[in-house]
Formats: structure tokens, sequence, C-alpha cells
């Protein structure tokens, strides 16, 4: 799902990247505990892409183990 399509689409304090709203950082500790700072966005860290890479009581649910 396409989010925004430039700069002036997003939140203060965010930036259009690839289609999302994504929050701007310098440094991973300008994100959240389950992003990464990379390229000026704080994108979501990928643990898992399939159920089988997780726990056998979790899913892999947006790239996390739930």
């Amino acid at each position: 799902v396409i989010q925004c399509s430039g700069s002036g689409a997003c939140a203060e304090g965010e930036g259009c990247f690839d289609g999302k709203c994504l929050t701007l950082c310098e440094e991973s500790r300008d994100c959240e505990s389950e992003a990464i700072c990379q390229f000026g966005y704080c994108h979501q860290k990928v643990t898992c892409t399939l159920s089988e890479q997780c726990p056998s009581a979790s899913q892999c649910i947006d790239a996390t183990c739930q």
C-alpha cells in the first residue's frame, strides 16, 4: 500500500521512503527498539520471512516472530 508520493505527504518528523511514511533518524538510538536507522529513516528490523524461522509457538507476522 502506497502511503505517500513525496516529503509533504507525511507527518512532521517523517519522510517518504519507497511509498511509506517513515520516521526520520540520524542514528539507531533515534528509532524504536524494533527499528534500525538506515538511509536517514527508521526501518523495521526483519527477523523472519517464514513462520518456520520462528520458535514453534510463534508465527512470522510483519517480519517478526510473534
